[in-house]
């Protein structure tokens, strides 16, 4: 019963808190006096203010980040990023090089470093292919 309370609190702060943001927003722009739209919007403020402070920061967050499956495979994708950003160095360089922003035996250098780092990528991503470390792994629950 207390979830079922403060779900219900939390909902019910958030039709207040849209509510005013409605209010205030109509108000701006369709009142006539500027004292009053001043006094009314500064008043509707604090409880926009007001009620988003009393919202549950944990269900805050949860709006935001949905609860889904962790990623795994951390140190094959973080090679595998480290490839794709050689990939784009190399045709980066290529580009310049066309453009003649680079020198031609400068850059073809630099292109045979970036093939060498790449091959040996390659090489660290076939051993890391497939294999978890232990923070990859499923935490199993004690009720399983």
């Amino acid at each position: 019963m207390p979830a079922l309370r403060s779900n219900l609190r939390a909902v019910l702060l958030t039709v207040i808190l849209v509510v005013a943001l409605i209010v205030t927003t109509v108000l701006i722009y369709q009142g006539e006096s500027p004292l009053l739209r001043s006094g009314l919007g500064v008043a509707l403020l604090a409880i926009i203010v007001w009620t988003s402070t009393q919202l549950p920061r944990a269900e805050r967050a949860s709006w935001t980040t949905p609860e889904g499956p962790r990623r795994r495979f951390h140190q094959l994708r973080s090679q595998t990023v480290q490839l794709l950003a050689e990939i784009r160095r190399l045709n980066g360089i290529a580009e310049d090089e066309k453009r003649g922003f680079r020198d031609q035996r400068t850059a073809e250098l630099e292109m045979e470093a970036i093939e060498a780092r790449m091959r040996e990528l390659l090489t660290g991503i076939r051993g890391a292919a497939g294999v978890t470390s232990p923070a990859d792994e499923p935490t199993k629950s004690p009720n399983a």
